[in-house]
């Protein structure tokens, strides 16, 4: 009875050991970026994808970390939601955070996003509306910037009131470059889902800036999305690498 009890404990720690070796490998260099319960992409080998969020349940109790102001080492659990704790057991908001689980390095930009828009800003996003004739008025929007490497800025404009959305409505990502204005994206018929700038990211560690947009359908919740744009450093522009708008 002794023998048969110390061959099954050898037995199973033989086991635990090959299992931990194998997902090991099958795990190596592989990464996780948390948006939320419902959207979660997987990073590997440069390849970045959305990953169904069935995925959640392995990651629970996953050592990460939380980037947000700064780098915060933790882990997460799913029992009651999607939350993280730092190393002392505490909770921490995710309101602007970015949790990622595994070894990818990233930096957070996002607390950078600001709502100060003077005079001359203004000006300059006036001129882009008239070249594409459209209706601007400042008081019927809501705008944020950052200001990117290289004296480059980001605008993001959003339609404020519920009469605006529709026909009437759109939602615009606009990068100021010297002084050429492009745009990033632009939605001007927000009759299903359209996106915003959401956290700002250096999802590559080359020294750019890259953009996750949060796709909304107006009117309707929990359908959200978040696409990727990454900064080509040849074309010198954002490319979606995942956009959810087309999913």
């Amino acid at each position: 009875m002794k023998k048969g009890f110390i061959y099954f404990i050898l037995m199973f720690l033989i086991l635990s050991n090959i299992i931990i070796v194998v997902y090991d490998y099958l795990n190596k260099d592989n990464s996780y970026i948390i948006l939320n319960e419902k959207n979660i992409w997987s990073i590997k080998d440069q390849t970045i994808k959305k990953i169904s969020k069935t995925k959640l349940k392995k990651l629970n109790y996953s050592t990460s970390k939380l980037y947000d102001k700064e780098e915060i080492d933790g882990y997460i659990t799913i029992s009651n939601g999607l939350k993280f704790y730092d190393t002392t057991l505490s909770e921490k908001n995710l309101q602007d955070g970015l949790i990622v689980v595994g070894n990818k390095k990233i930096k957070n930009y996002t607390y950078l996003i600001s709502t100060k828009i003077d005079k001359e800003e203004i000006k300059n996003i006036n001129k882009y509306f008239l070249e594409n004739n459209i209706d601007f008025d400042e008081s019927e929007v809501i705008i944020k910037k950052i200001n990117l490497s290289d004296n480059r800025l980001l605008y993001d404009i959003q339609s404020l009131s519920a009469e605006m959305t529709g026909k009437n409505g759109y939602s615009v990502i606009l990068l100021k470059e010297d002084d050429e204005i492009t745009a990033i994206y632009e939605n001007f018929e927000l009759v299903s889902r359209s996106s915003s700038l959401d956290k700002v990211i250096d999802i590559n560690n080359d020294g750019k800036e890259d953009l996750i947009l949060l796709s909304d359908i107006h009117g309707s919740a929990n359908n959200e999305c978040y696409s990727l744009y990454i900064y080509n450093n040849k074309n010198t522009s954002f490319d979606p690498v995942i956009n959810c708008e087309e999913e």
